[in-house]
């Protein structure tokens, strides 16, 4: 029966299926599709493998190590050929270095040369991370593992890249890159100059990165590239997200920031609670020529209120942009109240934003968003995205807010006026 449809149809059928359904029963629904029928099945299988997350885990009392999951991958791809055609992501999430899975004789580094050498590898993304509770040193993963990626990263296969939780990269690894890579993500990570790995494939072309995400790991990213008189490597950036946790990481962000400022376009900020307003202040955005987007995320707790979110909207108050054209603000909330008008009170500093984007501050403004979070759905290295595979319940409470804007009304009758909008994201209890 399914022959009778055309071909484009159930490619459409399976893609919807993966790009709809929860995480939970995501990889059963397209394990069905797969064996439903040789038309839908390699469409079934893209998805299904697109990315692979290879991890040490513990389940029902039974450990199973990166060995026996490296060998059952380097099986998958020996038998079926086809199956390397599949794999955009990898993922390696390493418990110990002295892991066996690591091991050149277990098939890991193997794995990665097949990715990146094979001409019908499709992987473009690469995800490194070491146990979250202690840093793994670079010099202790095996010879064979390190040349691996070394080879990997100056492929040009890899467009992102991301080392987590590593001490001791040597800066070569990644000034050395390809210069397809695009985007760059480290967290918790320290760099260092160093001669390893070698230049193996004779390539001498530098990347030129276009997106970084980061914490702490930028201040020796920076102290490591001025030390080796590499500043290209991040001249030409577009995005910036970072974590700010220390008043020295805003240091480290705007130093960056004064090297790619005739580049950089959307700048966003996790921001850790109970900063000083000097960490804000040393951010100089006016000096951003082409900034289009910024944005914020906060956490405002039951104990200190909406402290962190007064001093974000008092730092936008005394800031400038010419380019600036959107705004978004993202506000971890616990809710306290199941009233939405509750996060519209004298205390929360509304005022002070109204007062910001009503002036001639912003004169290319376009939008402001503000999402008021539970921070149950937030995921990733930096907590700093909303979790898409949770079922949200999402409440539009713009017209509620309008009473906090009252300028920006007023502004209204004169020119054209900022959209507004405040969004509440709430887990779906209804789906629990």
């Amino acid at each position: 029966m399914l022959a009778r449809f055309p071909h484009e149809l159930l490619e459409l059928f399976v893609d919807e299926v993966a790009a709809n359904t929860n995480r939970a029963q995501r990889a059963s629904a397209l394990k069905s599709c797969s064996l439903a029928s040789p038309c839908i099945s390699k469409r079934a299988r893209s998805h299904l493998f697109s990315t692979v997350s290879l991890r040490w885990t513990s389940k029902r009392g039974l450990t199973i190590g990166m060995k026996e999951r490296s060998l059952l991958l380097k099986q998958l791809m020996d038998s079926d050929r086809i199956l390397i055609t599949f794999i955009h992501v990898l993922e390696l999430y390493i418990n110990d270095c002295t892991d066996e899975g690591v091991q050149e004789e277990y098939g890991l580094p193997a794995i990665i040369t097949a990715l990146y050498s094979s001409p019908r590898s499709r992987l473009h993304s690469f995800s490194l991370s070491a146990f979250k509770f202690r840093f793994t040193p670079w010099d202790a993963l095996p010879t064979a593992f390190k040349a691996a990626l070394s080879n990997l990263c100056q492929s040009g296969s890899l467009k992102s890249l991301s080392l987590i939780h590593l001490q001791g990269i040597p800066l070569r690894l990644i000034s050395k890159c390809h210069r397809n890579l695009q985007r760059f993500t480290v967290f918790y990570t320290s760099f260092q100059n160093s001669i390893f790995p070698p230049l193996e494939t004779g390539r001498t072309c530098l990347c030129c990165l276009e997106e970084l995400h980061t914490d702490s790991s930028i201040v020796f990213l920076g102290r490591a590239l001025e030390a080796a008189h590499n500043g290209a490597l991040l001249s030409g950036l577009r995005r910036l997200h970072g974590v700010v946790r220390h008043p020295s990481d805003a240091e480290g962000y705007w130093e960056t920031m004064q090297d790619s400022s005739s580049s950089l376009r959307d700048l966003r900020l996790f921001l850790r609670p109970k900063l000083t307003d000097d960490t804000l202040q040393c951010i100089q955005i006016g000096r951003l020529a082409c900034l289009h987007s910024l944005s914020f995320h906060i956490s405002c707790s039951p104990h200190d209120g909406w402290i962190d979110a007064t001093r974000i909207f008092s730092f936008l108050r005394s800031s400038h942009s010419n380019s600036l054209n959107h705004i978004s603000i993202d506000i971890l909330v616990y809710m306290a109240s199941a009233n939405p008008n509750y996060f519209f009170h004298a205390e929360t500093g509304w005022d002070a934003l109204d007062a910001a984007i009503a002036s001639s501050s912003f004169p290319s403004l376009e939008s402001v968003n503000i999402r008021l979070i539970s921070p149950g759905l937030m995921t990733g290295p930096d907590l700093g995205v909303v979790d898409e595979n949770r079922e949200l319940e999402v409440r539009d409470i713009s017209h509620l807010s309008m009473a906090s804007f009252l300028r920006t009304a007023e502004r209204g009758c004169e020119g054209p006026t900022p959209m507004i909008g405040v969004k509440l994201l709430m887990p779906d209890c209804t789906q629990m």
